[in-house]
């Protein structure tokens, strides 16, 4: 209410609730404070009448916390709000405007200005001040604020006041506990009875854990999460311990040289060198394609013909060569997604090529292939975009989805490509670490269980296999999906980064396969669901198709290096679907639950993958 110039404005408070101003030179401090609490009360009706939220008081505040291992002070950013039904609250927010605490203010609170007369000696700020509530308003009973300036924490100290009695009545500034300056710190111990016959049980309380009173004390389980993390430690590095102890160190660099260059195996670096050829056959059909050198027809045919060989060849040399099933599955992945890009650039081809002929019969003469156009020399026009640069680039870059242009970074980060290649060499170690040492001794050891059919030790097998079969999976998900992708995409300057979203926290089944592996998800979506959908199918079916297409391939990554022909892996996928249908019932009804999750890593990483290895591994012993 008053400004930088002399003259100040005082609100005349007419019953009528008409506010009208006049200037005066000077207005008596008492009679400032006395219109600030009509103001702020007439406030608050105003937003219990219109049934609002009204904001007294906003600003940033530092907020000082004790924790386990350290203390200090952090930003926030903190507002004194007044709802509509009249209650009072002070809410804490991040800098980032993430809820992080709520404050119910009553008339039992106490809001104390601490003393700066010995704020230097502390090294901690020096216009502070605490909010006391009683039990049950808010996470914490005492909470220790600052402000920027000592004016700032003044005008806090008494809003804070003002909202805690309501607003309603005028403070006496001599009665107010902001007058008493109380010493830095916490607050000082009161006097009481230390006599034997002093009094503990006053009033009735539950215990911290219960849940019969949610209003009263809640009891924070950080320290239970450290010893849980601690256990966790302890049990994995003892078992580390234990496999040392039995087996030794089992990782043989001898055998890994004779792998490398076992005739088998280089027939298949071989194949993997002469496969690329593939990419210039497609290019070729689609060059003659646009310029109506063949038919529609026989386009299509050769593409389709083309990219069949491009699992059909690697299938048929693992087959002859009897390669050991990493360098198998190397092939065969390697020979998947050259087959699912090829797929997606003849798709894409075909539909402009339809396109412009539809174009071009109706007499237009340029046609826009797409809206998105990143790059800042424009957009491409089809056949335009068929120039053996682009289809390369396409192939190195980290997405199955061909599309003519690409968002694209002006420069390649030398340091950060370095720190991401060492990362991904480390990853690669410490999954080849697992495989030597934990999970081939533990499939080694379960060779008489499968043989002999007993199920009890079999189940001890399957769990021991868990563990290591979680750490590998990790490992893997970070080191491909992360990592290597990451690396691709910097090297080729690839924009778009975002392979995966946050799966580790799906509540729901459906929601893990489209969170997990974005570039299979989109590539799935746009060249088999939309397709089908298109087509008229439903989008139960279409959904259906899908999952059975991801099921097969999952299915031809298996076998196919394991040497064994079983459906295990198809049948895992598909036994899923159940569970899509019974975590979509539990989120749908049970919002927030986390039981989907459980479901989800039980189901997934602890029996269902564990439960895969055995049974090719039993295949491949029987065989």
């Amino acid at each position: 209410f008053g400004s930088s110039r002399s003259k100040r404005t005082v609100w005349d408070l007419q019953t009528s609730g008409v506010l009208h101003m006049a200037p005066v030179d000077d207005a008596a401090p008492d009679e400032l404070t006395r219109l600030r609490a009509e103001v702020l009360q007439l406030r608050q009706k105003t937003a219990q009448l219109q049934g609002r939220t009204h904001v007294l008081k906003e600003g940033v505040l530092s907020r000082f916390r004790e924790k386990m291992m350290s203390s200090g002070w952090r930003e926030r950013h903190y507002e004194l709000r007044v709802q509509g039904d009249g209650t009072r609250h002070l809410t804490c927010y991040t800098l980032q405007r993430t809820l992080r605490m709520t404050l119910s203010l009553s008339e039992k609170c106490v809001v104390l200005r601490e003393s700066e007369d010995s704020g230097g000696s502390t090294g901690g700020p020096l216009h502070c001040f605490q909010v006391t509530a009683p039990s049950g308003a808010g996470p914490a009973t005492t909470i220790r604020l600052s402000a920027s300036t000592a004016t700032e924490a003044d005008a806090w100290v008494k809003a804070l006041q003002q909202a805690c009695c309501g607003g309603s009545d005028r403070l006496d500034e001599s009665s107010s506990p902001s007058a008493k300056q109380i010493p830095r710190g916490p607050p000082a111990m009161e006097k009481r009875d230390t006599s034997v016959l002093f009094v503990i049980h006053r009033v009735q309380r539950v215990s911290l854990l219960t849940s019969e009173d949610p209003s009263g004390p809640q009891a924070s389980t950080v320290g239970i999460m450290n010893l849980s993390v601690c256990v966790l430690v302890v049990m994995n590095f003892r078992l580390i311990v234990e496999n040392f102890m039995k087996y030794g160190v089992l990782i043989d660099f001898t055998r890994i040289s004779d792998a490398l260059l076992n005739y088998e195996h280089l027939q298949c670096v071989v194949c993997g060198i002469l496969m690329p050829l593939l990419i210039l056959v497609t290019f070729v059909i689609e060059v003659f394609a646009a310029q109506g050198v063949m038919s529609e027809f026989l386009a299509q045919s050769m593409h389709g013909f083309n990219c069949t060989l491009c699992l059909a060849i690697p299938i048929a040399v693992i087959r002859q060569t009897v390669a050991s099933p990493g360098v198998g599955a190397l092939l065969l992945l390697f020979g998947t997604t050259l087959f699912l890009k090829l797929v997606s650039y003849a798709h894409v081809n075909t539909q402009l090529r339809q396109r412009r002929s539809r174009a071009m019969s109706k007499g237009i003469k340029r046609v826009i292939s797409e809206t998105f156009q990143p790059d800042p020399t424009g957009a491409l026009e089809y056949p335009e975009n068929l120039t053996p640069r682009n289809i390369l680039l396409f192939m190195f870059f980290p997405t199955l989805i061909y599309q003519l242009t690409y968002p694209r970074t002006s420069r390649i980060r030398k340091l950060w490509l370095f720190k991401r290649v060492c990362e991904l060499i480390i990853c690669f170690s410490v999954m080849f670490v697992i495989m030597e040492q934990f999970v081939a001794p533990t499939l080694r050891n379960a060779k008489t269980p499968i043989l002999d059919l007993d199920f009890p030790r079999l189940l001890e097998r399957l769990l021991k296999l868990a563990v290591p079969n979680v750490y590998l999976w990790l490992c893997m998900f970070y080191g491909v999906f992360h990592l290597w992708m990451n690396i691709l995409a910097e090297v080729t300057c690839f924009g778009d980064r975002l392979f995966y979203k946050e799966w580790w926290n799906a509540t729901k089944l459906e929601d893990y396969w489209r969170l997990w592996n974005l570039p299979v998800h989109n590539w799935l979506l746009k060249h088999v669901f939309f397709p089908l959908i298109s087509m008229g199918y439903s989008k139960i079916t279409s959904l259906v198709a899908v999952f059975i297409f991801s099921a097969a391939f999952h299915e031809l990554l298996v076998s196919v290096p394991c040497h064994v022909f079983r459906f295990w892996a198809f049948l895992g996928m598909m036994a899923q679907l159940p569970l899509v249908w019974i975590t979509g019932m539990i989120d749908e009804r049970l919002k927030g639950s986390q039981i989907g999750n459980v479901i989800f890593w039980i189901s997934f990483c602890i029996v269902g993958q564990p439960l895969c290895v055995l049974l090719y591994f039993a295949d491949f012993l029987n065989k």
